[in-house]
């Protein structure tokens, strides 16, 4: 959406000033780019750790749920949570594994 916007009012001023429409875009859709790359970081952050725990990982997924789960419940939680969520997560598939075998 933002993006669009940006393509929008780039058009529009490059034709109120009847000037070069590429520049524009580009002045735009790079302020864009610094926008959106430190919101992002969480994201890419949280794609790498779980793709090193499902591919990189022996005995994936069943060594690396809990990991991967915690992981997850992190990414959604408020930093302060952080420590009680991971126990929670880990806690649990202990549990699940002692009750199992």
């Amino acid at each position: 959406m933002k993006l669009a916007k940006a393509v929008i009012s780039a058009v529009a001023e490059s034709s109120d000033a009847s000037a070069d429409a590429p520049e524009y875009l580009d002045k735009r859709i790079e302020a864009f780019e610094k926008d959106m790359f430190p919101r992002m970081e969480k994201v890419q952050r949280l794609t790498d750790e779980l793709m090193h725990d499902f591919m990189f990982t022996a005995g994936s997924p069943r060594t690396t749920i809990a990991r991967s789960i915690a992981r997850h419940v992190k990414f959604e939680t408020p930093w302060v949570l952080h420590p009680l969520a991971s126990a929670m997560v880990h806690s649990f598939f202990f549990m699940r594994r002692m009750l199992a075998s």
